[in-house]
């Protein structure tokens, strides 16, 4: 990879130089090949230790595609030139504040991301419609852009925006809208992805809200929505999401809720109520005065959808939408620092490599390591109720505080309260395939699949998630020279790295000594316990924020 493309893909990690080093944006290098093409018509060989079936990935279609509405010129040419664009009074009609556009772009240009269903491509012709009918606007350009990637009837496939991201097939087309200047992005994530895995919803805004921040943009989150009434939940997650990437929130799920509210709607019409949410929170004002109207709209629909999101725009700004840390499947927990660290691994010889480094880690952090293997008792390499039989005499001559599995059939609860355990963490990982390519770009194409389904099994189980795909995905993007497995089995001493410094982190909150590493091995770690910590609270910074109004981002 050539340097600009590597410096562009490091700041969308996250990552530093020298500790802290957050350099001015460069393009991505459009004749990178680092990347090598998936096959996607091979299914992956089944995991040596996980046992699950790697059949296709069923997915929930959000809902049917929309037709883009018909309007005005969608380059804008019948805005008018000259006189220059009047600015809109202080106040729209219903009295709120509005935004001063005259601080706004007057061409303003606008990327929105997000599913093919509901419709990215459609909320964007929607959105230029309203602009271009805005007389403080000349020549607006709105794109919009589908998300979904790779064949989804296979597992090296997604639908979210971290997959987006992260996928090595095609990556470089996918992302090459980053190299033209925007002033907004817009995200928004898969509807059904969004709700049910927060963490890897803020993982996708994160990295994308970086390579918006490098094109010039200010990233926003759009949002999701269902017709089933998890509306507050939607929107805890939006607001903790944007609020700890430093996005601009806009509650389209609750501007679409009113309207449902009111009475049942016809397909289409949620997106259009997203583009005028967007309108909305960018200018303060009615959608409706733009003289916006779709083909196939009544006469006397138009005004009410774009008055419940002007309604949403403005009390939503002002609410409190949570209170306190968010608490999810990726933990950090505290310790004090010393003293006897007693641990436990079930499995082979992954789990045993993991074991090994483990000692020398917390040798090496200040603390007195004891470990114990208790194997497995299961083709599978599950922790059933066998293997915490096996446990049991361990447990009962002392308190351990971790216990590291790749898969579990009994829960986090169950195992503690039998074996008088009330500190102990069990921790879960997504381990590799066996047999796939040792460059773990086949990994990474079903990263998907992988972390959803562990997080799906953490959350049931009360188990502690060790997202090991997500900071494979990380490295490998930063570097792709480097392997995932030795063998096509077992990771290589750099990947081990990150993972023992997530299993670190997530049980102490202590970040691990790596001054001695090379290079490589030092970003592992360093990638590691970023992950731990972003995702256990939602934030970049990997701290809590808190949902105040008067310190969110905002237009323009």
């Amino acid at each position: 990879m050539r340097r600009e493309g590597f410096v562009l893909l490091m700041m969308a990690l996250g990552c530093t130089q020298t500790g802290g080093w957050k350099g001015p944006p460069l393009l991505l290098d459009d004749t990178d090949e680092s990347a090598d093409v998936l096959a996607e018509e091979a299914d992956p060989s089944p995991d040596e230790g996980d046992g699950r079936d790697l059949a296709a990935d069923a997915r929930v279609d959000p809902g049917p595609g929309f037709d883009a509405p018909e309007g005005k010129d969608p380059g804008g040419t019948d805005a008018p030139a000259d006189p220059a664009p009047e600015v809109a009074d202080a106040q729209d009609a219903t009295g709120a504040d509005a935004v001063d556009v005259s601080v706004m772009p007057i061409s303003p240009r606008i990327l929105i991301l997000g599913p093919s269903s509901p419709g990215a491509p459609a909320i964007a012709a929607y959105l230029q419609d309203m602009l271009v009918g805005d007389p403080a606007f000349q020549s607006p350009v709105v794109q919009g852009q589908a998300i979904e990637t790779g064949d989804p009837t296979s597992i090296l496939s997604g639908t979210s925006l971290m997959y987006f991201f992260y996928a090595p097939d095609g990556r470089d087309t996918r992302l090459a809208a980053f190299t033209s200047p925007w002033d907004y992005v817009v995200l928004l994530d898969s509807p059904a992805f969004a709700i049910a895995y927060p963490e890897f919803h803020f993982e996708g805004v994160r990295v994308l809200a970086e390579l918006a921040r490098g094109a010039g943009a200010k990233p926003v989150v759009l949002m999701t929505w269902s017709d089933t009434d998890d509306t507050a939940a939607r929107g805890e997650v939006a607001y903790r999401v944007a609020n700890g990437t430093g996005a601009i929130a806009v509650p389209a799920g609750t501007a679409w809720a009113a309207a449902r509210a009111d009475h049942a709607q016809p397909a289409g019409r949620d997106v259009f109520v997203a583009a005028a949410s967007v309108y909305s929170a960018m200018t303060g004002r009615d959608a409706a005065g733009t003289g916006v109207h779709p083909a196939g709209f009544a006469a006397d629909e138009v005004a009410p959808l774009t008055g419940h999101a002007l309604d949403a725009v403005v009390s939503e700004a002002g609410r409190t939408h949570y209170a306190s840390p968010y608490d999810g499947v990726v933990q950090t927990r505290s310790l004090q620092a010393g003293g006897d660290f007693w641990y436990m691994d079930s499995g082979t010889s992954s789990e045993a490599a993991w074991h090994g480094l483990m000692a020398q880690v917390l040798t090496r952090d200040g603390w007195t390591p004891h470990g114990t293997s208790i194997g497995y008792t299961n083709p599978s390499k599950t922790f059933d109720t066998a293997c915490q039989s096996n446990a049991q005499p361990s447990f009962a001559a002392r308190q351990y505080l971790l216990l590291f599995a790749r898969d579990y059939s009994v829960g986090a609860d169950a195992i503690r309260t039998a074996g008088s355990q009330p500190d102990l963490q069990v921790q879960v990982w997504d381990r590799h395939a066996d047999s796939i390519p040792v460059d773990g770009l086949e990994a990474v194409g079903m990263m998907e699949y992988k972390l959803t389904t562990w997080h799906d099994e953490a959350k049931s189980l009360g188990l502690a998630l060790i997202p090991y795909h997500l900071m494979f995905a990380k490295l490998k993007t930063a570097n792709s020279t480097l392997m995932l497995t030795s063998d096509g089995t077992h990771a290589t001493d750099t990947v081990n790295w990150g993972l023992v410094t997530m299993s670190i982190v997530s049980r102490t909150g202590f970040a691990t000594y790596t001054g001695d590493l090379d290079s490589n091995s030092q970003l592992a770690s360093q990638l590691g316990d970023e992950t731990i910590r972003q995702l256990s609270t939602l934030s970049e910074t990997g701290t809590y924020v808190p949902d105040d109004p008067a310190a969110r981002p905002a237009f323009p």
